[in-house]
Order: C-alpha cells, then structure tokens, then sequence
C-alpha cells in the first residue's frame, strides 16, 4: 500500500482539527506539515516536490 505524504494549509485553525483528525483515521495518509499561512507553507512543500 502507498502512503501519500499531505500538508493541510487552512487559515482556520478548527478546519485544521478536522482535517487532522480524519487523515489520522486513514493508514495511507502520513501528515508532514499543518500551516495557517501558504507563505510559510511553500518552502516546506518545495522540499517535498520531486518534479
């Protein structure tokens, strides 16, 4: 089975909550990063781009 890397980006924090707590209930999703800011968001998701 693969398991997909994901960040979760939201500005509100409680949609972060949610989001977190369903991915955690999926073995193939493995959360790498939470940010409320897609600006600080961008460097982390350039380290995790293989193209």
């Amino acid at each position: 089975m693969n398991t997909y890397k994901c960040m979760i980006i939201d500005d509100d924090y409680g949609s972060i909550s949610v989001i977190e707590k369903l991915l955690s209930q999926l073995t193939e999703f493995e959360i790498v990063g939470k940010f409320t800011n897609p600006l600080e968001a961008y460097p982390e998701i350039k380290k995790f781009n293989r193209i």
